[in-house]
């Protein structure tokens, strides 16, 4: 399995505190990758020196300006064999795991959960940028700020006066930034600003379907209302908290897989959020999707049987494997 380096950037006067939080839960049993600690690290006269790591992390704490790379490692680990420690010299840091990708989503997850905040970062093979306004702007994807051209009066009057835009508005309105196969998706304002999601005509006709989904899909497009200035931004930075998301219920979880006659990654996700909490890194030791089946394996017995009982109730097909793991054909026998 491929291996994927998550980072979580943040900015945050507690550093000591999030630091320890991150080492007492994330690096249980992790060794240091170094033996010998000096800054600077790489040129210059040292001026500090240790064997111990936390010292490190102390005195490149004390002084904003400093900075340091801390690197563990933990082969034995089935989900997370990598942990890093980025101190910046904006005085921002960023946390690393390194995951098998399987994996990823969980982590992602955690880390956002754990730290609040959305920032989170995929690198693999190559480090994130060292500054944490450098960071958020990489996560911006087709930047293209623009102002309104070429609208109607009237369409901006009606459009800016109101909490929603009529979706033939916002085409217009957007026709810039959007494919031919495009249309408009859901829309939310958050104060001055309009969030607006766009999707494909396959993707609106067949919503909440895994196999017409784009991996790393185009963000939302931000219009603001007072300036009349709209851009494609990343959808790290939508503001996901004036978003009420609620975990559909087992009926509503069989519902979905019988209207769609298939087999969601999420429907597994919000299964155990039924049955056990959201603590999957406590209840997964491996996941495999693929686009006609997937393979889960649970830490949690428990789960497992339950998860087989609403396999059995939806006429979704199983098999057990030598493993232990379940097989799941992603779409039901009566499809």
């Amino acid at each position: 399995m491929n291996i994927e380096d998550i980072y979580i950037g943040l900015d945050t006067p507690k550093k000591h505190d999030v630091i320890s939080f991150f080492i007492e839960n994330y690096l249980k049993d992790f060794k240091e990758e170094s033996e010998y600690y000096e800054y600077p690290p790489f040129f210059g006269e040292t001026e500090f020196e240790t064997e111990n790591y936390s010292e490190m992390i102390s005195y490149i704490l004390k002084e904003k300006g400093r900075t340091y790379r801390f690197y563990f490692e933990n082969l034995t680990n089935r989900e997370m064999l990598k942990g890093m420690i980025f101190i910046n010299r904006d005085g921002s840091i960023y946390l690393g795991v390194g995951v098998y990708n399987s994996f990823s989503k969980i982590y992602q997850e955690k880390l956002k959960t754990d730290f609040h905040s959305s920032l989170i970062m995929i690198c693999n093979e190559v480090l994130p940028p060292d500054n944490l306004n450098d960071f958020k702007t990489s996560l911006i994807a087709n930047r293209a700020i623009k102002p309104i051209k070429e609208i109607s009066d009237n369409i901006v009057d009606n459009g800016l006066n109101k909490n929603l835009m009529a979706d033939h508005e916002l085409k217009i309105l957007f026709k810039e930034l959007m494919d031919d196969n495009e249309v408009i998706g859901e829309q939310y304002k958050d104060g001055d600003f309009l969030y607006v999601f766009t999707q494909t005509i396959e993707q609106r006709d067949h919503p909440n379907d895994d196999r017409h989904k784009t991996v790393g899909g185009k963000g939302p497009i931000r219009l603001n209302l007072l300036t009349n200035e709209f851009e494609r931004i990343h959808y790290m930075d939508f503001p996901s908290e004036i978003v009420e998301i609620t975990t559909p219920v087992l009926d509503q979880i069989s519902k979905g897989i019988l209207e769609r006659k298939y087999v969601n990654q999420d429907d597994i996700f919000d299964f155990v959020k039924n049955v056990y909490g959201e603590d999957f890194s406590e209840v997964f030791d491996d996941l495999n999707f693929q686009t006609d089946e997937m393979y889960v394996s649970f830490k949690v017995p428990e789960v497992q049987n339950k998860l087989q009982t609403f396999l059995e109730k939806n006429k979704i097909k199983y098999s057990i494997e030598k493993d232990g793991s379940l097989k799941i054909t992603r779409v039901p026998r009566s499809s």
